[in-house]
């Protein structure tokens, strides 16, 4: 199996049956290390409910599936995956896996008046809006991100307020 540049999805499907009973489950593995346990009768995995399988390295990897039987048993199916194109950013896997076309971190897809970006920092849901007392973020016309509170008046909270100019010390 290969992966080229632009992949968006991956679908993965093990065909495992026993003569003397059933397969009671199956796990997958990348280079050894466990994706996840499928107990259905059709053993499948795909990038919504397995996201680790998006944003390969260009390499190299071994797809194994373990599948074990009513007593026991187990039987061993291995496959080569191959990824041929550089991964996806953190923020390119999460748009794919809210349905959200590419590149639109700069949108606002809930009209919530928070940019995608922001709410996938945050692993948000893109297409649920939030609640208007969080905090925002933006860029002002200067340049400088900006951040709005909004909180009841009945709070004592205290506030620090710190400056920066590259984001690694404070003023």
């Amino acid at each position: 199996m290969t992966l080229e540049e632009g992949y968006t999805s991956i679908f993965i499907e093990a065909d495992a049956t026993d003569s003397d009973g059933s397969v009671e489950n199956a796990r997958l593995y990348l280079d050894n290390v466990l994706i996840r346990q499928d107990n259905q009768s059709k053993f499948r995995w795909n990038e919504t409910r397995d996201p680790q399988l998006l944003g390969l390295a260009v390499g190299t990897y071994e797809l194994k599936v373990i599948s074990t039987d009513n007593e026991g048993t187990r039987a061993k199916a291995v496959a080569t995956l191959t990824a041929e194109s550089a991964p996806r950013t953190a923020c390119q896997i999460w748009e794919v896996q809210n349905g959200l076309p590419a590149d639109s971190g700069d949108s606002d897809t809930d009209k919530d008046g928070y940019t995608n970006k922001y709410e996938s920092l945050l692993g948000l849901d893109p297409n649920t809006p939030l609640n208007q007392g969080r905090p925002r973020s933006y860029v002002d016309g200067q340049g400088y991100l900006s951040k709005i509170y909004i909180r009841r008046k009945d709070q004592s909270i205290t506030y620090t307020l710190e400056i920066s100019t590259n984001l690694s010390s404070e003023s």
